[in-house]
């Protein structure tokens, strides 16, 4: 068996400990399993192919997958966490068996598994319970499963009949299963959106505007930085090099307008052409100016905080997001997320010019996915049905 991954209280750090040495990976828990996974793949630790086939167990083969995959998905680690998710179920359920004894029935258990809340203990020994997955999320995890089968098996690690096993599982469908559904993704409201507005820094309000005038997503919005913005085109224009679906070889465009132009402009007078336009050290810039001053004397050198602040460089989606979910709380308005504002956007756009419009603008290759975002018109249904009907 590899070493295991554990956490000491007294420092507050995760570590491995291999051939007698300690591995410290830090003591953020996302970042130390990576790390710990990372480490497994660069030490060779595990000696899988030179086992005798027989004494493979699963949690082996999963932990070198996981460690595959670190790599293959280092520029899109929100990939990585959704197998990892996937991985955890099959350890928990089945790790200690062989791939021989992995058959129909236990994915059977497997995709019951997820769909039941199960108790589980936190690092300081807390007892909670994990939530059910839902439909779509357990459809997604046993995608997860089978791509890990298939990997087993291009690496001649298991035969290729446990991946043929994972097709013939038909995906849950709506209304014919158990399993919770989640409730469909809304557009914000624009007046919940004003509120959030008044509250926030320069830079989180930019990146508001910005998605309220492009639709564009919350991460292409948080990675701009001023060299990626051609302004000899009139509008200026955004070829994203880093997007969702880049893995599948497709383009994504921005286009900012006379109103996304005066947003923009600020930040790009005072950014160099290699800085993300949008940081987070505006918070504190203008929570500074904020300062009256009073009870100290000119001149006087800042008090020595008695912890260090790291500030990141930029804004990522997570960080937006959490920003916004303060911000609704001091407003004192429903929660929204930066996505949604993506739906406002759709929304507007299709009722004003139709749904190829709010698919050219949202970057979609397919109507039906535009089908998601954009609200249908039901005013429009309405009319039809007050003259015709």
């Amino acid at each position: 068996m590899p070493p295991s991954l554990r956490h000491n209280a007294t420092t507050n750090r995760y570590r491995v400990t291999i051939k007698g040495r300690d591995y410290w990976l830090g003591s953020d828990k996302d970042e130390a399993e990576r790390g710990y996974y990372r480490l497994m793949l660069e030490l060779k630790s595990g000696t899988l192919i030179e086992a005798p086939k027989d004494d493979v167990r699963i949690v082996e083969l999963v932990n070198l997958y996981t460690a595959a995959m670190v790599i293959y998905f280092k520029s899109n680690p929100g990939s990585w966490h959704r197998g990892k998710r996937a991985m955890d179920f099959l350890t928990r359920l089945a790790g200690s068996k062989r791939p021989d004894q992995f058959g129909m029935r236990d994915l059977d258990l497997l995709r019951d598994d997820m769909g039941t809340p199960q108790e589980y203990k936190t690092d300081a020994g807390e007892t909670r319970v994990r939530p059910a997955l839902c439909r779509t999320g357990i459809n997604r995890c046993m995608a997860e499963i089978a791509k890990f089968w298939k990997w087993c098996a291009r690496k001649e690690y298991v035969p290729a009949d446990l991946y043929a096993k994972c097709l013939t599982m038909e995906p849950l469908v709506k209304g014919h299963c158990d399993a919770r559904e989640t409730e469909k993704v809304q557009p914000a409201d624009p007046k919940a959106i004003k509120k959030v507005k008044a509250v926030v820094n320069a830079s989180v309000r930019a990146m508001i505007e910005l998605q309220e005038l492009t639709g564009a997503r919350p991460g292409e919005v948080c990675g701009l930085k001023a060299e990626m913005i051609d302004r000899t085109v009139d509008p200026w224009h955004c070829e994203l090099v880093k997007h969702k679906t880049v893995h599948r070889g497709k383009e994504r465009h921005l286009f900012f307008g006379p109103k996304a132009q005066k947003v923009l402009a600020p930040f790009l007078l005072r950014r160099a052409p290699g800085d993300y336009l949008f940081q987070p050290a505006d918070h504190w810039t203008e929570r500074t100016e904020k300062k009256t001053g009073k009870g100290r004397r000119e001149g006087q050198a800042p008090t020595k905080r008695a912890t260090d602040r790291t500030v990141n460089d930029h804004y990522g989606k997570d960080s937006y997001g959490q920003c916004i979910e303060r911000a609704c709380v001091k407003a004192g308005v429903p929660h929204w997320t930066p996505n949604q504002i993506r739906h406002t956007r759709a929304t507007e756009i299709r009722k004003e010019r139709g749904i190829e419009a709010a698919g050219a603008v949202l970057g979609h290759a397919h109507l039906n996915t535009t089908e998601i975002y954009a609200e249908v018109n039901l005013e429009l249904a309405r009319k039809v049905a007050a003259e015709m009907g």
